[in-house]
């Protein structure tokens, strides 16, 4: 990158470095710099450090380890001046400073926390831990950390998903040190699948993002519950009878009947159930042993579909049980229990393919972090480009050097020329295709600004190329030019474009094809009183779609129908 070259020949400057991190100096430290009043100063003398470590190094100062440490210890000096008065308290600044002097717990929780966590609610987390179970915390430090990122806001209202009224959750046990203490004793018991200890907290904070009392996790560890182990786990979700009286013609229950009473493992496992509570069953198992699970919904040929995935013994994800299932091959969403988003695509390729245990990785973390601590200075891009040397698989740095270029860089040419190189960095592997469209899809936005007539071609490449494995980002490429021709107003050449689109994913787009397109395209047609052309364009959908009989998906399209019905009856032709 040319601009970035010439960042890098900027002259090193001769500020001090960090000192070697060592048991001796960080007690040091902390005994030089012992209260809230003292930290100021000297974090700014700390960054000062880092900052001539980074420019006589470079990229090298991202992969030491001393480096790493001392930024983290940075990080975490910043999170105790920010909680204020708090940690004026005599007891809990003597734990905070006990945990900065471990460094364990400390420095995990400095590296993880996001800008999304409620960052007092998530430190006064921690501390109780440290000050209730200090030597736990030590032996189990992703753990506490995991419960504390997880449970420092309110679970989402419609968890654990849709298809079940809250009430009949057997939710309970809220108290994160009582959690904390079930898993460290279910641990030292054998009673879990493995040895929780061991776990990044990128694994972990999938064993504990559950609100199922602890009587509940009890079941699923016991003989009583499921014979599926952790060599077959996969076959969770299948050892749940499929009740196909639900969802027999004319019989559609998708909620959880309150017949059956309380959502419990137990009662699914008598009971059965259909792919939501099959998917929730095997992820709530896992948790309860200490297995790492993800819970999916997503959309098939025949509508919704949910699915679970998990981390085998081997330490890799398995992210496909009962995806098959139905023949709905869709492409699903699960959710960052620490955020509660859905979870990028980079980050389930990221736990797909374990790099959280690739040394590059902890370097290219720290080079984010590092960046982040000078958002807005000169040296920004220069620190994000050296992370991208020390690991240019890490769909982060790309995404976050693609937003300095969009804010900074009035040179066309040279973000075309980044963002082709991020397409041809997802280019060499199909599974990275996610990664490549979000190079496309900034490349392509690039494009339309500065009026390239190559656009509507690549625009078109995106739909194509993911019309079969990922037809989810070919029918969104799709969606994109649609609405530009019905927000002109164009209305020939919105037919045009959504038969285009429907013909090209007919029988595989389902649900996507459904949700993206189909409805928003004869809601649209509606709203502006064009009845005709949303008929019209609902029959041709409904010719070509494979809609399963009494499927979710041939519901919707009776509902649309009648949806146009009315309209046309109040004029809307």
């Amino acid at each position: 990158m040319r601009f970035l070259i010439c960042l890098s020949l900027t002259v090193t400057s001769c500020l001090a470095q960090v000192p070697a991190w060592n048991q001796a100096t960080v007690s040091g430290w902390w005994q030089k710099y012992p209260t809230p009043e003292t930290w100021g100063a000297a974090g700014d003398e700390l960054r000062s450090q880092l900052a001539g470590t980074y420019e006589q190094r470079e990229a090298g100062a991202l992969t030491d380890s001393g480096f790493q440490s001392w930024l983290r210890h940075w990080q975490w000096v910043g999170l105790g001046m920010a909680a204020g008065d708090w940690l004026k308290n005599d007891a809990d600044r003597e734990v905070f400073v006990a945990l900065g002097k471990d460094a364990r717990a400390a420095h995990l929780f400095a590296a993880k926390i996001s800008p999304a966590n409620q960052s007092r609610k998530a430190l006064n987390i921690l501390l109780r831990l440290a000050r209730e179970q200090p030597d736990d915390l030590r032996e189990y430090a992703a753990l506490g950390v995991a419960l504390a990122l997880v449970f420092d806001k309110p679970f989402p209202k419609n968890w654990p998903h849709h298809q079940v009224s809250r009430k009949l959750v057997p939710i309970g046990d809220d108290d994160v040190v009582a959690r904390f203490r079930f898993y460290v004793e279910a641990n030292r018991k054998n009673k879990l699948a493995q040895d929780i200890s061991k776990l990044e907290f990128d694994e972990v904070k999938f064993v504990v993002d559950s609100l199922v009392s602890l009587d509940e996790l009890r079941y699923g560890q016991s003989n009583k519950s499921s014979r599926v182990n952790y060599t077959n786990f996969d076959q969770a979700f299948p050892a749940i009878q499929y009740d196909e009286a639900r969802v027999g013609s004319g019989r559609q229950q998708y909620n959880w009947p309150e017949k059956n009473g309380a959502y419990t493992l137990q009662n699914i496992e008598r009971l059965g159930g259909i792919c939501t509570d099959q998917a929730y069953y095997a992820a709530t198992l896992g948790k309860a042993r200490g297995i790492p699970t993800l819970y999916f919904h997503g959309q098939g040929t025949g509508g919704g579909h949910a699915w679970f995935g998990f981390l085998q013994r081997n330490g890799k994800w398995n992210l496909d049980c009962g995806r098959y299932v139905s023949q709905n091959y869709p492409v699903g969403d699960a959710y960052d229990p620490q955020t509660w988003r859905v979870l990028k695509d980079a980050l389930l390729l990221t736990l797909a393919r374990n790099v959280s245990h690739d040394e590059k990785y902890a370097a290219a973390r720290t080079g984010l972090a590092w960046a982040a601590a000078n958002a807005g200075g000169e040296r920004e891009p220069q620190i994000l480009w050296d992370t991208l040397t020390v690991m240019p698989e890490l769909a982060e740095t790309w995404e976050a050097l693609g937003d300095w270029l969009d804010q900074h860089e009035p040179d066309a040419g040279v973000r075309r020329e980044f963002y082709e190189a991020w397409v041809k960095q997802f280019s060499a592997n199909r599974d990275w295709v996610d990664l490549k469209v979000d190079g496309q899809k900034r490349l392509l936005a690039l494009l339309k600004q500065t009026g390239d007539p190559s656009a509507a071609q690549l625009q078109r490449d995106i739909m194509m190329y993911n019309r079969k494995k990922r037809f989810d980002l070919g029918i969104s490429a799709g969606a994109s030019v649609l609405f530009e021709k019905l927000e002109g107003k164009d209305w020939q050449g919105a037919r045009v474009e959504y038969e285009r689109v429907v013909r090209t994913f007919n029988q595989q787009g389902g649900g996507n094809l459904y949700y993206q397109i189909v409805r928003p395209y004869v809601q649209y047609c509606l709203e502006e009183k064009q009845a005709a052309q949303a008929r019209q364009g609902l029959k041709y959908a409904r010719g070509r779609m494979r809609l399963p009989p009494d499927s979710i998906l041939a519901e919707e399209f009776e509902r649309l129908d009648k949806a146009i019905q009315s309209a046309a009856s109040a004029g809307g032709e």
